[in-house]
C-alpha cells in the first residue's frame, strides 16, 4: 500500500493540532478533558427563575404631573397597574398619593416603573385611591417609552411635552 499523503502536508496538520491544543489548554488553564466527560446523561432541572420569563427590562423614573384637588381633607392619589418594576412581571399594583395640600397646584410625582412597560393609571380624587364617598375616576395607559405623563382626575392621562 502507497501513502498518498505529502510528508509535508502530514506535518503541517500535526503542527496545527499541536497549537490548537496549546492554545485550548491556555485558555482552560491546563485543564484539557473530552467533551463527552462534562455532558451529563440528562439535562439538570432550570434554576429557580429570579428574573422576569417575559423580557429584558430596566427601571426607569416616570413623572406624573397631576393638579391636586381637594374634597373635604383629601386629594387626588394615582392607582399604577402593571409590570413589577423589578421583575418585569405583570399583575403589580401601586398607589401614590400627593401630599396633603389644599393649593390647587401642580405636584410631579416620580415613579420607577418597568421599563419598557405599560400601565393602567387611574386617577382618584379620593385619598389612598379607595372608593369613597363623592369619588371620581378616570383611567387610561400609560408607556414608559415616554418619561413625562399628565394624569387628570376627569379625563385620561395626556402624554407632556415636558
Amino acid at each position: 500500500m502507497t501513502r498518498m499523503t505529502d510528508p509535508r502536508t502530514s506535518r503541517a496538520r500535526r503542527l496545527t493540532a499541536t497549537a490548537i491544543l496549546a492554545a485550548t489548554l491556555a485558555l482552560t488553564g491546563g485543564a484539557a478533558a473530552p467533551a463527552f466527560a462534562e455532558m451529563p446523561s440528562d439535562p439538570a432541572p432550570p434554576d429557580a427563575v429570579t428574573t422576569s420569563d417575559y423580557a429584558a427590562h430596566h427601571i426607569r423614573t416616570v413623572t406624573l404631573s397631576t393638579l391636586m384637588r381637594r374634597s373635604g381633607d383629601v386629594v387626588t392619589s394615582v392607582l399604577l397597574q402593571g409590570p413589577d418594576p423589578a421583575t418585569g412581571r405583570p399583575g403589580w399594583s401601586h398607589c401614590v398619593d400627593l401630599p396633603q395640600s389644599g393649593l390647587p397646584i401642580w405636584v410631579d410625582l416620580p415613579v420607577r416603573l418597568a421599563y419598557p412597560g405599560t400601565y393602567t393609571a387611574s386617577s382618584y380624587s379620593d385619598f389612598a385611591c379607595s372608593d369613597g364617598y363623592n369619588y371620581r375616576w378616570s383611567t387610561g395607559t400609560i408607556d414608559t417609552r415616554f418619561t413625562h405623563w399628565i394624569v387628570y382626575t376627569g379625563r385620561e392621562p395626556r402624554l407632556s411635552l415636558r
